[in-house]
């Protein structure tokens, strides 16, 4: 510590017996490890150095911050951080590789569950493949036959209606078959509108539809024949073809 330090002395630049000790030490190293006193360089400038003393800094209310760069200080009380660095490195260090540990595991969680999701809709949109007519949305040939198949066990009566498209193959021939889905579309959503829950329609293939009727009143039954004939009541517009 430099002459004067610790007896009141705040600091300043100084002259630093420290840096000046090694270099005195290297030099008589350097001479015992063989080097002539004519290779030893003379050192010309000296040493200098910040030095405070922090008690009296304390004292006077002088923060760190208002010293300047590459000060020293003497009577340095460490702070709790000072203490426990090394500690709190490994602190660190471990708790960066837990962070990292966890993104890996929320990743590959996620990824799992996107996975899941993505197998949850192909299974989903199997099983609708499989029951839904692809064109009209409309429960298709084979969910008929189940539910035809389950009334007749059943052994109650019910009402079985079959009709399709007059003059649909006309449609086909004249205005193209893209034409003649949007046909099958719009009709089939007009008499979709008609379920309830006496009331399914089902579609064979083609322009051939099936309804199941959960009534054996015959009025009943009728109503809703009728009401399957009036939807065509309505034109479907194709461009300007009526």
């Amino acid at each position: 510590v430099s002459i004067g330090m610790g007896h009141g002395f705040l600091g300043g630049e100084m002259v630093s017996q420290r840096q000046m000790g090694k270099i005195a030490g290297q030099m008589v190293q350097d001479y015992l490890d063989g080097a002539d006193f004519a290779e030893i360089d003379v050192e010309l400038d000296t040493p200098k150095t910040f030095l405070f003393d922090e008690n009296v800094m304390k004292r006077f209310g002088i923060s760190e911050s208002q010293l300047p760069e590459g000060r020293e200080l003497i009577n340095h009380t460490p702070t709790f951080v000072e203490k426990n660095i090394a500690m709190i490195r490994i602190s660190a260090v471990v708790i960066a590789l837990l962070l990292v540990i966890l993104c890996v595991l929320l990743a590959d969680n996620l990824r799992k569950r996107h996975l899941g999701q993505a197998l949850e809709n192909a299974k989903f949109s199997l099983s609708r493949a499989a029951k839904v007519d692809n064109l009209t949305g409309l429960s298709n040939r084979s969910v008929f036959m189940e539910s035809l198949r389950k009334k007749i066990d059943s052994g109650r009566e019910f009402a079985l209606v079959l009709y399709n498209i007059d003059h649909f193959k006309e449609i086909n021939d004249t205005l193209g078959h893209s034409s003649g889905d949007i046909v099958l579309k719009e009709m089939a959503l007009r008499v979709k509108n008609l379920a309830d829950a006496r009331f399914s329609i089902y579609r064979l293939a083609g322009d051939e539809f099936t309804v199941l009727i959960d009534d054996t009143d015959r009025e009943v039954i009728v109503d809703y024949l009728k009401k399957i004939q009036k939807v065509f009541h309505e034109p479907v517009l194709l461009g300007e073809k009526e």
